[in-house]
């Protein structure tokens, strides 16, 4: 299970957050984690697509690709800033 964790100077107000199953032949191999929030009153969605079996991982923010990684890499870690406000995925 992965977590969105956030130190904000702004109040950030969470929205909406979900677990999919996503894989194309066995569902359960692959996991979307969806996290909606607002943040200096503009509202995010986060997406971190897991493949269970590979270790890869996909993070998009707001549809765009901040994070790519074909391989496992043991405890996943994945720090990322929005304006003046760190999160991490974790």
């Amino acid at each position: 299970m992965h977590i969105l964790k956030y130190k904000s100077i702004m109040a950030c107000r969470p929205i909406y957050q979900d677990v999919r199953d996503v894989g194309k032949n066995i569902s359960s191999t692959k996991k979307l984690y969806i996290w909606k929030f607002t943040l200096e009153e503009r509202e995010y969605t986060i997406e971190l697509f897991n493949s269970v079996l590979s270790g890869k991982k996909k993070i998009t923010q707001n549809g765009q690709i901040i994070y790519e990684n074909n391989s496992y890499q043991g405890a996943f870690n994945f720090p990322f800033s929005i304006g003046r406000n760190s999160l991490s995925i974790v």
